[in-house]
């Protein structure tokens, strides 16, 4: 056929098929070039593999040149490969638009949650500016309180209150101090740091409470410390605009509270850090006096209600 010669020339309805018999050689490339060119099929029979005995077994032979599948192939197949073009082709078109629709979806998925975040920022913005409007009008209604909150809570002007207050009771405090046993005077010569709230030295509204509400009582006298407490701030000129900010921020607490919050620190949120830290603690100096005296043994703390205590001695 020109200037190849195929092993076997075969034609079948009208369409000729060239076979090669692989013994040494494969086709080699200008061969399958010539072919794929002229458009002919071919195919090749591989018998490089066959033991030197099986021609000599007819049956086996002709099973291997006629009939096993495992040991020929096609090299060229115009037709086949036009189909595999066709159908690269299909695939690629495909694929391209699968691709397209995939690029589509995350682009649409990007462009949402592009939205939703811009939402959530925007819910967020919203939701900030109403909590800073409603800090600022929560914290209108304590301005001016808030307005002497640093002058009168400066450590110096604290430090020079509890220096004047000493002086001023220092005949009181040692002839209350003359009247009380020993177990409890040493509890009196101590107190919480903002003891001094109370308009009076520490250690005089301690032992004037003392005296009240344990000294002048018998055995089994019972009191509570919101008794305590109330009685201190009538009896004593306190800071008013200072116990109204603790106010502020024990109710604020016992909103949170109700709302269903575990919340245990007495920090507002109205009020900044360093606010909520200068607002003296009302409740803390009377909760330390009466420790002192359980510690003194002079009273014991009741199991129900809370805060309540009996005179022990």
């Amino acid at each position: 056929m020109g200037a190849f010669t195929p092993d076997v020339l075969a034609v079948e309805d009208e369409e000729t098929l060239l076979i090669e018999v692989r013994v040494t050689h494969a086709v080699d490339e200008p061969k399958l070039e010539w072919a794929r060119c002229a458009g002919y099929r071919m195919l090749e029979i591989d018998l490089s593999r066959l033991d030197r005995n099986t021609p000599h077994d007819i049956e086996a032979f002709e099973h291997a040149v006629l009939s096993d599948a495992r040991n020929r192939h096609w090299i060229a197949h115009p037709a086949a490969e036009l189909e595999w073009q066709q159908s690269k082709a299909e695939l690629i078109q495909q694929v391209a638009e699968r691709n397209a629709w995939i690029t589509d979806q995350r682009e649409r998925a990007a462009l949402a949650e592009k939205d939703r975040r811009e939402k959530l920022l925007r819910g967020a913005k919203q939701r900030d500016e109403r909590k800073e409007f409603v800090r600022r009008q929560a914290r209108g209604k304590h301005a001016e309180d808030l307005s002497m909150l640093m002058s009168l809570t400066d450590p110096v002007r604290v430090a020079r209150l509890l220096e004047d207050y000493r002086q001023a009771s220092e005949d009181r405090v040692a002839t209350l101090l003359n009247g009380v046993p020993e177990t409890v005077r040493d509890a009196m010569c101590s107190w919480h740091k903002d003891a001094w709230v109370f308009g009076i030295h520490p250690m005089a509204w301690q032992l004037q409470a003392y005296v009240h509400f344990v000294g002048r009582q018998s055995a089994g006298h019972r009191f509570n410390q919101r008794d305590v407490s109330s009685w201190v701030r009538r009896s004593f000129p306190t800071e008013a605009s200072l116990y109204r900010l603790f106010v502020a921020k024990y109710v604020a607490r016992a909103e949170a509270r109700k709302a269903g919050y575990a919340k245990r620190s007495l920090d507002y949120w109205v009020f900044s850090p360093e606010e909520n830290a200068r607002i003296p603690d009302f409740y803390a100096p009377i909760n330390d006096f009466i420790q002192r005296l359980v510690r003194a043994k002079v009273i014991r703390e009741m199991p129900a209600p809370i805060g309540e205590c009996e005179v022990a001695v």
